[in-house]
């Protein structure tokens, strides 16, 4: 997963700067088109984001690290890894392994968008019935509890991830809940879809407001919608998104991951 790793990694970033440019716009953004609920949805919805976004990217992160363990056998057998581990990045954990299952479980204390997140949690995989010419194709269950400064959740992902006869992960297809309580904040869950080529965050309101945006991850556009509705463009080059506003009272921008601000 080391490029869709990148991606993912610098997409959080991002994102961080987008929320934040929706919630500080107030009435600004807001089209004439859209009431006092539907800001209050924006603007709740720009605060899990910036927890949401990172949060997406350190589970993907954290099901690669766990699944390169996994050395996998041709059926009849059983994927092996090791009983005990050291992911390296503040993560340790133990591993089992039988009947072409394998269970991790895992915990410590992760940075993540330059906070200390502690976290523990579990993945289950299991070989799929379907398997390809080469390599081995699991399913997955992923669940982590979290808590840190900037507040509380839990992050769960069902789908696949297919190793080659290596254990490197070489395909991988996700469906990401979080629910997402920032510190002083509504508990708000947000929904991920991702896979090596897209992401696709939503994210709903407390008001019944949604907020969407998806992004192609080969060609590194993407747009932002609204309760259905397009409200900027994005396209992310060199280290830099351009965010194009389709709705009036808001001037484009150009966000970089090493703005301070």
């Amino acid at each position: 997963m080391n490029h869709s790793k990148h991606s993912f990694i610098f997409l959080a970033t991002w994102v961080i700067a987008f929320g934040g440019l929706i919630g500080c716009a107030n009435d600004d953004l807001m089209n004439p088109g859209l009431n006092l609920g539907e800001q209050t949805d924006v603007e709740s919805a720009s605060q899990a984001v910036t927890i949401a976004g990172p949060s997406a990217a350190a589970a993907e992160s954290m099901i690669g690290g766990l699944m390169n363990l996994v050395v996998p056998t041709r059926a009849p057998g059983d994927p092996t890894c090791p009983p005990t581990f050291d992911l390296g990045n503040g993560i340790t954990g133990t591993c089992s392994a039988s009947g072409g299952e394998a269970t991790f479980t895992f915990g410590g204390t992760l940075t993540v968008d330059s906070s200390s997140v502690t976290l523990s949690g579990t993945l289950f995989i299991t070989a799929t019935a379907n398997q390809p010419v080469t390599g081995t194709t699991y399913s997955i269950a992923y669940d982590t509890s979290v808590s840190g400064p900037r507040g509380s959740g839990s992050w769960s992902a069902t789908g696949t991830v297919t190793v080659d006869d290596a254990g490197s992960v070489i395909d991988f297809g996700f469906v990401m809940t979080l629910a997402v309580t920032p510190t002083g904040g509504p508990t708000t869950m947000v929904t991920a879809v991702v896979n090596p080529n897209s992401f696709e965050l939503t994210v709903n309101g407390p008001l019944g407001g949604v907020l969407v945006f998806q992004l192609n991850r080969t060609t590194m556009t993407g747009q932002v919608l609204l309760n259905g509705i397009p409200v900027a463009d994005v396209t992310i080059v060199g280290g830099c998104a351009t965010i194009g506003y389709t709705v009036p009272g808001m001037s484009d921008e150009v966000v970089c991951s090493n703005d301070s601000t």
